[in-house]
């Protein structure tokens, strides 16, 4: 039965390199390795089974046959005491309590053997669980292992597609453009601070202005009041209220035509 277990898993280790060669993926060589020592383990629990369930018949076997040879034995004794109180003759007594005795010595013999066999058993038992335990134990650790080989293997790799996108990008490139756009930005910052303060000077002039001459007014009006200033100062003098006013009427008739 180890035979068979050892061939199994010898045969799972030859399939296993023979693919070594066609598999690139060791995770999926790994994972198929595993599986075939889970069909090698399924196999010897089978075969461990079948051990001890024979281990089980061989036992219950002995029991019978001890207990066969006690029965005999007790028919012996019945025999010859049936012989002293005369319920039969001595010598058919003696016969056939010594073949009942035979027949317990043969049993007893038989039992001998079979009780060597069941330690053979025994010895098989144990060596059969040792080693499907052993082989549990061993895909345990190697599933495991697999799995957190797997993950490290899946953080590398990212890593490893980061760490190229980084090298394959102009790092000093992208740092002189950032550079060259806070400049531009700056500088358009001050340009709109620069227009701010002309425009607000600006309007401070025209308020001073307006704030002196009391106001704006159109060119005709300022046309007017020129020829008016000329007049006024080409006129005769005047010596009476009434000479007054009707000078002043004159010049608002002269106005309004013009």
């Amino acid at each position: 039965m180890l035979d068979i277990f050892k061939r199994l898993f010898n045969l799972s280790k030859a399939n296993a390199s023979s693919k070594l060669d066609q598999v690139e993926d060791p995770a999926q060589l790994i994972e198929q390795q595993i599986r075939e020592l889970k069909q090698a383990l399924a196999e010897s629990l089978r075969s461990l089974a079948e051990v001890k369930a024979s281990h089980i018949r061989a036992k219950r076997e002995i029991d019978q046959q001890l207990t066969l040879g006690k029965e005999y034995e007790k028919k012996a004794i019945l025999l010859l005491q049936k012989a002293q109180i005369g319920e039969i003759e001595q010598r058919q007594a003696d016969l056939l309590a010594a073949q009942a005795l035979a027949r317990k010595e043969e049993i007893e013999q038989r039992v001998s053997g079979n009780v060597k066999n069941l330690s053979g058993y025994e010895a098989m038992v144990q060596k059969l669980e040792q080693n499907a335990m052993q082989l549990r134990q061993q895909i345990e650790v190697w599933e495991q292992e697999l799995r957190a080989l797997k993950a490290r293997a899946k953080v590398s790799e990212a890593t490893r597609k980061l760490n190229e996108q980084l090298a394959g990008m102009n790092i000093n490139g992208t740092v002189s453009l950032m550079n060259k756009l806070r400049d531009d930005v700056e500088k358009q910052e001050a340009l709109a601070e620069s227009y701010t303060t002309v425009l607000g000077n600006q309007n401070s002039l025209d308020a001073e202005i307006d704030k002196i001459l009391g106001g704006s007014f159109s060119p005709t009006v300022n046309e007017k009041l020129n020829q008016l200033k000329a007049e006024v100062n080409h006129a005769p003098s005047l010596s009476t209220n009434d000479d007054i006013e009707s000078h002043l009427e004159k010049l608002k008739e002269k106005l309004k035509k013009s």
